[in-house]
């Protein structure tokens, strides 16, 4: 009886090997995936609660070692800056965090730092939410935007105008917030504890059904117009 061939013995143990290792690859992508989702949004919410430290990214590998040679090209996008006029004036009509993340410089930049200029355009009514991730140029934003340099002081000084009125008219109780679907945040505010933290804000029906996103970007309006100060980590006080 002839004896069996040495690659034969092991070619179903090899084929078996190269079953579980495509398994193991898939499911590491897919957590790699999942992990990158989880460190944009962590990096989102530490930017708006002005939270310092190293931004959080997914390294070559796993562990501690792959962060350091992100660390690098990181602080190499954070010098250049970026016009964010110009941003806006890139994306369509009606856009989204997608479209944003076309332009080279805001995808530089990452996530972390295109929500806050989606809040200061709304603020300055560039932009105004027309659904659940958004967003539509208000008509004279472009003429703004394409404005001559000698002309860039007066333009800051009127969106600061702006943006005071708008804080301003924030302090008074909004009419017509059940006809466009906004939460009336003042009335989030009053209905708090003394101190209080973003678990107590989202105890509220309406704000819990914005999300964490929205409800981070309130606390800071409240920071910003003294309704509210900072007392610790993740803590608030009325004021």
């Amino acid at each position: 009886m002839p004896r069996p061939r040495k690659d034969d013995v092991f070619a179903p143990m090899k084929r078996q090997a190269a079953r579980v290792l495509a398994t193991l690859s898939q499911e590491i992508q897919r957590r790699e995936g999942e992990l990158r989702d989880l460190m944009s949004q962590a990096n989102n919410w530490r930017s708006i609660l002005g939270v310092g430290g190293r931004a959080l990214h997914v390294g070559n590998g796993a562990g501690r070692r792959g962060r350091r040679p992100s660390a690098a090209p990181a602080r190499r996008s954070a010098g250049k800056r970026v016009d964010w006029d110009q941003v806006l004036a890139s994306v369509p009509k009606r856009f989204g965090v997608e479209h944003v993340m076309r332009h080279p410089g805001a995808r530089a930049k990452g996530r972390a730092q295109i929500y806050p200029a989606f809040t200061r355009w709304e603020a300055t009514k560039k932009i105004r939410r027309i659904g659940k991730g958004q967003y539509e140029k208000v008509a004279g934003a472009r003429q703004r935007q394409t404005a001559r340099p000698g002309t860039k002081r007066k333009a800051r000084k009127g969106r600061a105008a702006v943006a005071a009125k708008r804080v301003a008219s924030a302090k008074r109780p909004a009419r017509s917030a059940k006809e466009n679907g906004r939460v009336d945040w003042d009335s989030v505010l009053k209905g708090l504890p003394k101190t209080f933290g973003a678990a107590e804000v989202l105890k509220n029906p309406t704000a819990a059904a914005k999300g964490q996103g929205q409800v981070f970007a309130a606390i800071g309006r409240w920071v910003a117009t003294k309704r509210a100060k900072k007392v610790g980590k993740g803590q608030y006080q009325r004021v």
